[in-house]
């Protein structure tokens, strides 16, 4: 009799395990997809295929900005984009002809970005110029 309900119970214990792994497997796949259909969902930029996007950066979860780089006409140029919504909606900040090499916010209104002209992908084969530019005004404006 004791066999009997030792065998019973171990049934019941690897049919329950079979069961819950099983349920944890699917749950887990489909948190997978759910996470990767909102991520593409929430990056509305703009990209070309020889376009490139970096220095991403939030301050907070609504408030980031990243630097979109493209191609046009052989030459480089930087656009800096700003959400204030998680990334539902970008709205680009006017800095002028540079190419941004990297930016960095440390509130919603104080940032620096460091810029390059010309170099070795200037096609007018100017030297390199680096300058470092900041704002006070979530980059509405920028100084050097």
């Amino acid at each position: 009799m004791k066999k009997i309900i030792l065998f019973g119970f171990t049934l019941l214990i690897i049919v329950t395990m079979a069961g819950c792994s099983n349920n944890n497997d699917q749950t887990v796949e489909k948190n997978k997809q759910q996470q990767q259909a909102t991520w593409k969902s929430e990056m509305p930029v703009n990209i070309n295929a020889e376009d490139s996007l970096h220095s991403v950066h939030f301050i907070d979860p609504n408030t980031g900005w990243l630097v979109k780089n493209e191609n046009k006409d052989n030459e480089q140029i930087s656009q800096i984009l700003h959400t204030k919504d998680s990334g539902k909606n970008w709205k680009e900040i006017k800095i002028g002809n540079f190419l941004i090499k990297q930016l960095l916010f440390i509130d919603k209104t104080t940032g620096w970005v460091i810029t390059q002209t010309g170099g070795k992908d200037d096609p007018n084969k100017k030297k390199a110029a680096v300058k470092i530019m900041h704002t006070n005004n979530g980059g509405r404006n920028w100084e050097l």
